[in-house]
């Protein structure tokens, strides 16, 4: 016997669409959960900031400088002669008015002691005369010729005592012997040099200022001094002279003065002569490291409520790392100063650490 089976055409239709409206219901399912897949992964930044705050900043110029004794000075002969006696050895400290070396001394004294007994002769015999001529004893001329030896002898022993302290020579000045250039029993002659003497506490600090930076240098204006000979010692010094003109160089020499109680610097070193042009208090001032530029533009970027906003900036003073900011950025923001090189207007970011201030 024959079963017959037959089949409900409708409900074969529904269940054939039941299933296709399944599938399509899977794969919108499977979209939205990639979509909210890409949404979670987001890039986000770690970044670190700095609360921009008030600060100080100057423009200042650097300038090759060199060190130079506050007085040097080169001692002659006035008298020529023998040398006798010489007081001071090469580098040794003198004092202001100290003996230093005697020239044909001996000589000069027996000339002063000559001309001292003639003046005494010549002054007796004017006042006998004088007597004798009251008494109408002489005549004028007599009288005379008595005044006029007199006048002679004194001027020769005036002549011979200057002679004899041209003998002696001494120190001017507080300093240094840095040279000697005769020996004792040497002959010497007038006008030839016998000493140089130097006064190093202070020295004078000597630079050549461009045209363009001598508006800003002034009498009494403090420098700051370097010597890199002494490790970078650094020290702080006073213009005292500022050249009206400018030199073979094209350039205005200025001088400093600067302490120098050890005497550690030396003439002749090359110092470094640092010149502040202006000072911008309370300025806006971000490191040079997070400035970028795009499209040709100076920027940065600060954080807000995490995210990244790019600021458009225009510079002032420039100090070493260091760039005072004119325009662009607010007292209060954050700048962020690491992590920015990647980074596009609205980026999420992250404060990494504690580097908000």
């Amino acid at each position: 016997m024959k079963r017959i089976f037959t089949v409900d055409i409708s409900a074969l239709c529904a269940f054939v669409v039941i299933l296709v409206f399944a599938g399509c219901s899977k794969q919108d399912k499977g979209d939205q959960e990639k979509v909210k897949v890409i949404t979670n992964n987001q890039k986000v930044t770690n970044v670190a900031i700095r609360k921009i705050v008030p600060t100080s900043i100057s423009e200042s110029v650097t300038l090759p400088a060199a060190v130079e004794p506050w007085e040097e000075i080169t001692l002659g002969a006035e008298i020529e002669g023998k040398v006798e006696w010489i007081g001071r050895k090469e580098s040794e400290r003198v004092g202001k008015g100290e003996l230093l070396l005697k020239i044909d001394v001996e000589a000069l004294k027996t000339a002063v002691e000559n001309a001292e007994t003639h003046y005494r002769l010549a002054l007796d015999k004017l006042n006998r005369r004088e007597k004798l001529f009251t008494k109408h004893v002489i005549s004028q001329e007599m009288f005379d010729e008595a005044r006029a030896g007199k006048d002679t002898a004194l001027n020769a022993l005036e002549m011979a005592r200057i002679n004899l302290a041209k003998g002696h020579i001494s120190a001017p000045i507080d300093g240094y012997l840095n040279k000697l250039y005769i020996d004792e029993g040497e002959f010497i002659r007038h006008g030839d040099p016998v000493a140089d003497l130097i006064q190093i506490d202070p020295v004078r600090i000597i630079a050549g200022v461009p045209e363009m930076d001598v508006p800003y240098v002034k009498q009494d204006k403090e420098v700051k001094v370097i010597i890199d000979a002494l490790d970078g010692l650094a020290l702080s010094g006073r213009i005292y002279f500022v050249s009206f003109k400018a030199d073979d160089t094209r350039t205005f020499p200025v001088k400093a003065v600067v302490k120098n109680e050890n005497q550690k610097i030396k003439p002749g070193m090359i110092a470094r002569m640092t010149i502040v042009k202006k000072v911008a208090p309370k300025s806006m001032v971000v490191p040079l490291y997070s400035i970028m530029e795009r499209a040709g533009e100076r920027v940065v970027f600060v954080e807000e409520e995490g995210m990244a906003k790019l600021r458009k900036i225009e510079f002032g003073i420039i100090s070493s790392d260091r760039v005072q900011i004119t325009s662009g950025l607010k007292f209060g923001e954050n700048l962020i100063i690491k992590g920015q090189r990647e980074l596009e207007d609205g980026d999420k970011v992250k404060v990494a650490g504690d580097s908000r201030q």
